[in-house]
């Protein structure tokens, strides 16, 4: 079967990438960003962009049939200058009340760049 492009209506349609892709059952989640519908990055700071992010995976989840509690490894990027205390404690909130109960393993990497 070969892989299916998963662009859910609700996102900005992509160019030169999909948002996921259905291989068999497996669903391989593009990189997603704080970008809104119309292209645009949401104000609001670290909270309401990890939200917007956040709510774009979960989007193309659904689209493809699945549901939070079927992710099985989160991996995040912050650019810096960020206090830990306010990067963690609003994103793992966040996080958590959006992905129901079970968590899947998660990264953090912080890029220096």
């Amino acid at each position: 079967m070969p892989p299916i492009a998963v662009n859910p209506p609700a996102l900005a349609a992509p160019s030169g990438y999909s948002h996921g892709t259905l291989s068999g059952t497996t669903l391989y989640l593009g990189g997603q960003t704080a970008l809104d519908a119309g292209m645009r990055i949401v104000p609001g700071g670290i909270v309401e962009q990890f939200r917007q992010a956040f709510g774009n995976v979960l989007t193309t989840l659904r689209e493809a049939g699945g549901e939070p509690e079927d992710r099985v490894r989160r991996r995040s990027r912050f650019r810096p200058p960020l206090e830990p205390s306010v990067m963690f404690s609003p994103v793992a909130h966040r996080s958590r009340s959006r992905a129901r109960r079970r968590a899947p393993v998660l990264t953090v990497v912080l890029a220096l760049l």
